[in-house]
């Protein structure tokens, strides 16, 4: 008996550039149906990318070929091994900013048996404005392929020149390709999208019906910081359930700083309109309530000096700055938060205890009404 696999790829949250400009988010690739000849790496790229605007997002089988960015992945990959270990890196495209982060590549062996169901997707998108539209960005959905056995060995053996997405108000023009729409479409109410995914050299392609958006109306907002719970959906794939900006722990919709800078999202209102999501001062895509550094483009600038010692620290340490401390955050180097600390009033002088902290490398993140800045620790 022909024996089937289900291939998902678990990004795993070893950052190298954790503390750059641009960052690489956790995220779970399930996009895989059963009879699958590979993977999509592509699947993740809304995860991965996150909040972050004019950026693009390749992977590599090796740390040495992300860094020097040579002979990348194609979107449609086949493992070599069980599990595989790759690598995604996330560029700006406007600098030369960059992140890498380790990918695990694991081929589960499902049984025989009929294969499970595929069901349609169905997203619900917030009319932020209650103007009665709003933009929807189809290639940031995640719907699993209607069709079993794709991709197919064809597709995975191409090179990603050779693929082409395309997407449809209808199923007949999705057949003729005609009348195609733009990946960023305006809706003002239900609609169905038809996905066609071609192989431009063969021909061969499949077209999915499963993209179904609803335009609601935006009313919860469990952290009460001005931007309703559908829409905290940052990465623009209409699951507000999986963004997590600052990484540390709570999802957008639960924390009331998205950013960590020390301001309250509600409060990152520089136009004084009650909504923070049209705030940007630094005119870069990204609002001001997911971004600590458009935080400095509102403010004198000051350059935020402090000291810390002991450095390297065996029981304790101190932080000294004459700007006034709000909040320290202690991470690891692969950037898991160990400690977090926020003071009620701007703090001159603070103490640390590190005695909770095993040996090895650490970064504290030290943020002021002046800005943010970072500095290494070692524990002895």
């Amino acid at each position: 008996m022909k024996k089937n696999y289900s291939l998902i790829i678990i990004q795993l949250l070893l950052s190298l550039g954790a503390f750059a400009q641009v960052v690489v988010y956790p995220s779970v690739n399930d996009s895989n149906v059963l009879g699958a000849s590979c993977a999509d790496l592509h699947y993740v790229n809304p995860i991965v990318i996150g909040h972050q605007n004019n950026v693009s997002v390749a992977y590599y089988i090796s740390m040495s070929n992300a860094q020097n960015e040579i002979n990348a992945l194609p979107r449609f990959y086949q493992p070599i091994s069980n599990p595989q270990t790759i690598y995604a890196r996330v560029d700006s495209n406007v600098d030369s900013n960059f992140a890498i982060e380790e990918c695990t590549l694991i081929s589960e062996e499902v049984g025989g048996g009929p294969p499970p169901g595929i069901t349609p997707c169905y997203f619900d998108v917030c009319d932020m404005d209650g103007n009665g539209s709003e933009e929807v960005y189809l290639n940031n959905l995640q719907c699993k392929y209607s069709g079993y056995g794709f991709p197919t060995g064809t597709f995975c053996a191409s090179s990603d020149d050779d693929i082409e997405t395309t997407f449809y108000l209808s199923r007949s023009d999705a057949e003729n390709e005609t009348n195609p729409i733009n990946e960023v479409y305006t809706i003002s109410s239900s609609q169905t999208f038809y996905r066609k995914i071609k192989n431009t050299t063969t021909n061969e392609f499949l077209i999915d019906d499963l993209l179904n958006v609803n335009l609601v109306s935006c009313s919860t907002d469990t952290d009460a910081d001005g931007i309703p719970d559908l829409a905290e959906d940052a990465n623009k794939n209409s699951l507000y359930i999986d963004d997590d900006t600052d990484k540390d722990g709570l999802k957008n919709y639960e924390d009331d700083d998205d950013d960590n800078d020390g301001i309250l999202t509600i409060n990152e209102d520089a136009n004084n309109n009650g909504n923070p999501a049209d705030d940007d001062t630094n005119v870069n895509g990204v609002p001001d309530y997911l971004e600590a550094e458009s935080t400095l483009s509102t403010r004198k600038a000051i350059v935020l000096d402090f000291s810390l010692y002991p450095n390297p620290v065996k029981n304790g340490f101190n932080i000294e700055s004459k700007h006034g401390i709000n909040s320290i955050c202690i991470y690891t180097v692969s950037g898991r938060v160990v400690e977090k600390s926020n003071y009620e009033k701007p703090e001159l002088l603070i103490s640390v205890s590190s005695k909770n902290l095993s040996k090895g490398t650490y970064f504290i993140k030290i943020i002021s009404e002046y800005g943010t800045a970072y500095k290494r620790l070692v524990k002895e």
